[in-house]
Parts: structure tokens; sequence; C-alpha cells
């Protein structure tokens, strides 16, 4: 019998330090972080102003737009940031990033509009930040109870990019929940590979292990 795991994995915005998206910004690549490090409070408000000027420069620019909104988002100004990503989407609708970081910033209030934000970052994004998406919204379902959708996404974000620990031990915890042990054993094993020593991943395979020899 399968040990039913926790429906309630955070979402990677609430836990991840790790730097998972990149995009591009007129030229310059921005390493965009899930959860943003706190910095000096000098270096968040000049961050601010300098993507504040690129919007009054350029006021069609999603790009500037969506910049400001991370810059705001760092800042813990969630409120502005979310306006920056609208405004980003109201110039161009296709923006990835604004679409992924509005998605997050409404997973509470308005879930059903988070998978389409989701849905609609994950058709524009390049393929590694297409996977990222995916994961994000793998573990957004997979917290709303959504399990076999979940599933779905985590497998979509694992053909996109295979290298992603993230997708393989969401895909896991998905498969052992809906009790399939064999296939989740797989997949905690496919994510040991790429986290050698974790204590999770090791307890989950000597776990499930012991039931499929039973």
């Amino acid at each position: 019998m399968s040990t039913k795991t926790s429906n309630t994995r955070p979402l990677i915005v609430a836990l991840l330090g790790l730097t998972l998206a990149v995009m591009v910004l007129g030229g310059a690549v921005l390493v965009v972080k899930l959860r943003p490090d706190h910095a000096a409070p000098t270096t968040q408000e000049r961050a601010i102003d300098t993507w504040q000027q690129a919007v009054a420069d350029d006021p069609t620019s999603d790009v500037a737009q969506t910049g400001l909104g991370m810059a705001l988002l760092d800042a813990g100004q969630v409120q502005d940031a979310q306006a920056a990503f609208r405004a980003a989407l109201e110039l161009n609708d296709t923006n990835w990033m604004a679409n992924f970081q509005l998605g997050l910033l409404l997973r509470e209030q308005n879930p059903e509009r988070t998978l389409a934000l989701f849905d609609k970052a994950a058709a524009n994004a390049t393929t590694e930040n297409r996977a990222v998406v995916l994961v994000a919204t793998g573990d957004f379902l997979m917290a709303r109870g959504q399990t076999k959708a979940a599933v779905l996404a985590y497998r979509d974000s694992i053909a996109n990019a295979a290298f992603i620990f993230d997708s393989h031990l969401g895909l896991a915890k998905a498969l052992e929940e809906l009790g399939k042990t064999e296939a989740a054993l797989a997949e905690y094993r496919e994510a040991g590979r790429f986290a050698p020593g974790h204590p999770e991943i090791e307890a989950a395979i000597e776990r499930l292990d012991g039931e499929t020899k039973d």
C-alpha cells in the first residue's frame, strides 16, 4: 500500500532561492530568482529608479514594465508589482515573464486566472523557461488537489528540460499520491540523480522500494 504524500508541497515561489528563470531585457540578461534575496534597501531603490526611468523613456515597452515589476517585487511592493505586470501585459499579452509573475501573485485570490496566466506564460516562453513555468503549474495543481492534472504538467516540464530536479520530484510525489508506486519510485530515483544524498528522496526510495518487494 502506498504512503500518501501531502498535496501541499509549497509552490516554488514560496521556498526556493534557486535561480530558475532567465529573461533578456534590452540585450542584458536578467537572472530572475523566484524568491529574491534580501538586498540592501539602497540597491532595491536604485533598481526601481532605473526601471522607472526606462518606463518613462519608453512608455510602450512591456520589457521595461516587466523589469519594473521585478524590481518592485524584490522590494516587497507587491501591489505595485502587480500593476506593473498588468501594464506589461496590456502592452504585450505574450510577455511570458509578466504572465508568469502575475500568475504567481494571484494564486490565492484568483486561482483560475493563475492557471490561465501560467498557460500563456508556458506557450510563449523559451524551452527551459517553459519547463520552470510547468513545474510551478504542477505544484499549484497539487496544492489544489488536482493530482492527475499535476502529473501532466510535470511530465510536460520534463519533456522540455529533463534536468530540472523539481520536475522529477514533483512527478514522483504526484504518482505516489495516485498509488502508482513503481512509477513513483522510478521518478524518485531520477530526481536523486540531480541531488545525490537528498534526505527526502532517499527516504522515499527506501519506503517505496520496500513496498514493491512486499
